[in-house]
């Protein structure tokens, strides 16, 4: 019995290595290179509404930064953007 347990640890220690060794492994390789910046404009163009005096100072197809100034509310922002 004591054969079998000592080789069923070895093999339990065996099998952490291997996953430690493929951890370090996919450590190893060098990132990919980000893609390239695209031009990022200053506004989306619309006028903003009333409550809604605050900055847009870049965006994407998918995310939009502003900066919130005092004054504006949620009402505003969502009128100015959807």
């Amino acid at each position: 019995m004591r054969a079998r347990s000592s080789a069923a640890a070895r093999c339990r220690v065996g099998i952490v290595c291997a996953a430690l060794g493929a951890g370090l492994l996919g450590c190893a390789t060098p990132p990919s290179a980000p893609p390239a910046p695209t031009a990022v404009e200053a506004s989306v163009g619309l006028p903003p509404a009333a409550s809604s005096q605050g900055t847009v100072v870049g965006h994407n197809d998918r995310l939009l930064v502003y900066v919130w100034r005092d004054g504006d509310t949620l009402a505003g922002v969502a009128e100015r953007f959807l």
